[in-house]
C-alpha cells in the first residue's frame, strides 16, 4: 500500500506578506490596506507567522489556524479564503505559478496548492488553461506525483497496454497500473491523449485513497445521483463515496459521469482529496 499522510501545516510570516506588498510581488494588490491596517493586531492573534493545519477525519477533513496559542477551527470558505491570499503572495513559495488565465477563476486557490507541491504545471510559463480538458496520460501523471512514487525505485517493467512505446509517462503508468490505481483502463490500450471522464476520475481517486490507507469506512457509499445507471457499474461506490466526502458534486442531482473534466475541476478535486491524507511538514 502507499503510505498514509494525516495532515498538513501550512505556514508564512505576516512580515514576509507585507514585503511582498512593499515590493509589487504580491498578486492580491486589493488586499493590501485592510491587510496593513490590520497588521498590529494580526501580530498579536497569530505571532509573527499565520499557520493554518488541514488534518484529515472518519468522513472528511478539518482546518484549523493556529491563535492565540492554541489551534482554533476556521470554516472551508475562510480556508479557501486564506490559501488564495497566501497563493497570490510572492514569498516563500515555488518560483512562478502565477497564472494569467487562472487569478479571479474559482479554482485560482486549488491551482496554486498543486503548483507549490510540485504536482501540477501550467500549459506555459504565465498560463494554466483552467478549462481545458485532462487527458489520461495528464492524469497518471498528476497521480503519479500526488503518490509520492518514484520511477526508479517503484519500476518494475512495462505496463499491460499495448499503445505506450513512445509516450513520455509509459513508466507512470506501469507503475500505477502495478498498484491497481488505474484499474479503469481495463482495456488493451491505455490511449493517453484521449480525456478523461468523471466517472474515470471518481474511480481513480477512490482507488487512490484506498492506496493511502485512508478510513472511510464510516462514510456511505450510497450514490444518490439521479443518473447512476448510465455509471459503469464499478464506478457507482466509488462516486457515492467521493460525493458524501464533499469531493465531487453534480448538477441538478445529475454526475454526468459520461462527461470530461476541466484541469480546474481535477485541481479541486485533487486538493481536496490530498487533504484527507496529507502530513504535518
Amino acid at each position: 500500500m502507499l503510505q498514509q499522510k494525516n495532515s498538513i501545516t501550512v505556514k508564512i510570516s505576516l512580515e514576509a506578506i507585507l514585503q511582498s506588498y512593499k515590493d509589487g510581488t504580491n498578486l492580491y494588490p486589493e488586499g493590501e490596506k485592510e491587510f496593513k491596517e490590520n497588521y498590529e493586531e494580526l501580530k498579536k492573534l497569530f505571532g509573527h507567522a499565520i499557520q493554518i493545519k488541514i488534518t484529515q477525519t472518519s468522513n472528511g477533513y478539518k482546518s484549523e489556524v493556529y491563535t492565540a496559542g492554541k489551534w482554533e477551527a476556521v470554516s472551508a470558505e475562510d480556508l479557501n479564503d486564506m490559501v488564495q491570499v497566501f497563493a497570490r503572495a510572492d514569498v516563500e513559495l515555488k518560483a512562478g505559478g502565477y497564472f494569467k488565465d487562472a487569478i479571479g477563476h474559482w479554482a485560482e486557490s486549488y491551482i496554486q496548492f498543486l503548483y507549490q507541491t510540485a504536482i501540477i504545471n501550467g500549459t506555459t510559463a504565465t498560463t494554466f488553461n483552467p478549462n481545458g480538458q485532462v487527458t489520461r496520460g495528464e492524469l497518471a501523471a498528476i497521480i503519479f506525483r500526488a503518490s509520492g512514487l518514484n520511477v526508479n525505485e517503484d519500476y518494475e517493467g512495462p505496463a499491460s497496454y499495448t499503445d505506450l512505446n513512445g509516450f513520455w509517462g509509459a513508466k507512470e503508468v506501469a507503475i500505477l497500473e502495478e498498484y491497481g490505481l488505474i484499474d479503469i483502463f481495463n482495456g488493451e490500450k491505455f490511449e493517453p491523449k484521449k480525456p478523461v471522464t468523471r466517472e474515470e476520475m471518481a474511480y481513480i481517486t477512490a482507488r487512490y485513497l484506498e492506496g493511502m490507507e485512508v478510513n472511510v469506512a464510516q462514510v456511505s457509499k450510497n450514490n444518490s445521483f439521479t443518473d447512476k445507471n448510465q455509471m459503469r457499474q464499478e464506478t457507482v461506490e466509488a462516486i457515492g463515496l467521493l460525493q458524501h466526502l464533499g469531493i465531487l458534486n453534480g448538477t441538478n442531482g445529475k454526475f454526468n459521469p459520461k462527461g470530461n473534466l476541466t484541469r480546474a475541476e481535477v485541481s479541486k478535486i485533487l486538493t481536496l482529496t490530498l487533504m484527507l491524507v496529507s502530513e504535518e511538514e
